[in-house]
């Protein structure tokens, strides 16, 4: 029995083999791409998120609704900041999701809620809500200017 390297040159590959392993390349790419999220749409993704921040916000848990804003946003405001510009938000009730309409990095969440507005007592005023959700860092975002 003789040791002898095989060398086998592109020129001497089979095409089939080279076009086999490319196809397995695409697939095992793809199956990682929704690995993280479960096979979730971003729809679906930022639904959550943002039923996740209007729960924090609505039990005025400031810093809980803090962690939901964009790294940006995050490093030139502090939570203090953020605290003072949004602690003492609207009482809303309700949060009804209207629609999500999502592009690839971007996605626009509504929602209906009703409010009291003090110069009218015991009147629910409906109002809309609209968000904007970002893609940074492979994790969506709420984006606030």
């Amino acid at each position: 029995m003789s040791n002898k390297i095989i060398n086998l040159s592109p020129s001497r590959r089979s095409p089939w083999l080279t076009w086999g392993v490319g196809v397995a390349c695409a697939a095992l790419l793809a199956g990682c791409a929704t690995m993280g999220d479960g096979g979730k749409t971003p729809e679906d993704i930022v639904n959550a998120r943002s039923a996740a921040y209007l729960k924090a916000r609505q039990s005025g848990d400031v810093d809980k609704a803090y962690t939901y804003l964009t790294p940006t946003y995050r490093a030139l405001k502090n939570k203090e900041r953020f605290r003072l510009e949004n602690g003492a938000a609207t009482v809303l009730k309700g949060g009804e999701l209207l629609s999500t309409t999502c592009v690839p990095e971007r996605c626009v969440v509504r929602r209906n809620f009703t409010t009291i507005v003090p110069t009218m007592p015991g009147v629910d005023v409906p109002i809309s809500i609209t968000e904007a959700w970002v893609v940074e860092d492979g994790q969506w975002w709420l984006f606030l200017e």
